[in-house]
């Protein structure tokens, strides 16, 4: 069983948990109330009950600088999140493939659920597109609230549609003309 690293922190949007193995950022959980942990295997569900602490220091440096990113971010800076390491385990190679091309979009800009298929070489796919965005354990860090309808609708955010605006608005994007 893989270990998983966990860093609390507070943001101007109230506080988080964001999670890392050795392979890189794995989840990223609301004091609230979980983001996207529910759609996981089984296997990466027992996993992240076990918490275990310890002191390794490459993946505390990773953890701690992506809580700084995240905080800049929702002050509304410009950070990128494209060079922090993920760990993919627990996703299917189509899974993989949509996030990857998800994280490529720039801030600010907003994809169809189609056009995202397509960059992910199913162009037919746009329902499992939206399946797959369902179940991304890092959303902020995988923009998926930069994926709209293409008949103007926003679609859906594993945190809100007030969310979602919320997101792309700190990012500049024009959300007045989408319906939701």
């Amino acid at each position: 069983m893989k270990t998983i690293y966990c860093h609390s922190f507070e943001t101007p949007f109230g506080i988080f948990r964001l999670s890392a193995t050795e392979k890189g950022l794995y989840a990223i959980e609301s004091a609230r109330r979980r983001v996207v942990i529910a759609s996981e295997a089984k296997q990466s569900r027992r996993s992240l009950r076990r918490f275990v602490p310890r002191d390794d220091i490459r993946i505390t440096a990773l953890l701690r600088k992506s809580a700084r990113l995240l905080c800049s971010y929702f002050e509304g800076k410009k950070v990128s999140f494209r060079r922090l390491p993920v760990d993919w385990r627990g996703y299917t190679p189509f899974e993989k493939k949509v996030l990857q091309s998800l994280r490529k979009i720039p801030r600010g800009k907003l994809a169809s659920y189609q056009s995202l298929a397509r960059r992910a070489g199913r162009p037919r796919a746009p329902r499992g597109v939206g399946q797959v965005l369902h179940q991304n354990r890092l959303p902020f860090f995988i923009p998926c609230h930069r994926i709209v309808l293409k008949n103007g609708g926003l679609g859906g955010f594993s945190r809100g549609l007030a969310w979602k605006k919320r997101l792309l608005k700190i990012e500049g994007a024009s959300v007045d003309k989408l319906d939701g």
